[in-house]
């Protein structure tokens, strides 16, 4: 009779942690989760240039690209092209998070046949990791408090270097 009641006793317990993990979900259902973007991987622009000049005359950082799901691979195709052929950039750095990896894995599969190098030429170094995000949640009723939740995402990172990856703009061959 102790065996029944002893099991009958930790299902209840079992059970009753299952409806306190329902009722908690319940109450956050409620609540208006509002995803904060991630930090940048690099500054927008340089601390030492002009941020109100336009957008063309800036140099440094036109090189960094942080790929979405919401832009189209033809574009990322075009401004890779045009950085590496008008520019003379010779080392591109793409970044991404989550959803959109496999995007910038097609994108960096791609664009070595839209440039008029060699395969052995171009090369890329590949870096992966994680990001964490937070999240504000704002409840529905305006007396409580905003939580703030993190969680992580997954981020790639790729470097395409086109030859050996000096040079482009903005860098000065000194003789001495």
């Amino acid at each position: 009779m102790s065996k029944k009641s002893g099991s009958k006793n930790s299902s209840q317990a079992a059970s009753s942690k299952a409806r306190q993990q329902k009722a908690e979900k319940a109450a956050s259902a409620h609540a208006k989760r509002v995803k904060l973007k991630p930090q940048r991987p690099v500054p927008t622009v340089h601390p030492a240039s002009n941020v109100t000049g336009p957008r063309s005359s800036h140099v440094e950082g036109k090189n960094v690209i942080c790929v979405t799901r919401a832009t189209k691979l033809a574009s990322y195709l075009r401004r890779c092209k045009s950085l590496v052929l008008d520019d003379g950039f010779k080392t591109l750095h793409l970044y991404a998070l989550g959803a959109a990896i496999p995007h910038l894995l097609l994108l960096v599969t791609s664009l070595p046949e839209c440039l008029p190098f060699g395969t052995e030429e171009i090369r890329n170094e590949i870096l992966t990791g994680t990001t964490t995000c937070i999240d504000e949640i704002h409840p529905e009723d305006e007396d409580e408090d905003i939580e703030t939740r993190s969680r992580n995402k997954s981020s790639l990172q790729v470097k395409i270097i086109i030859g050996d990856g000096i040079g482009g703009p903005g860098v000065t061959n000194k003789k001495s």
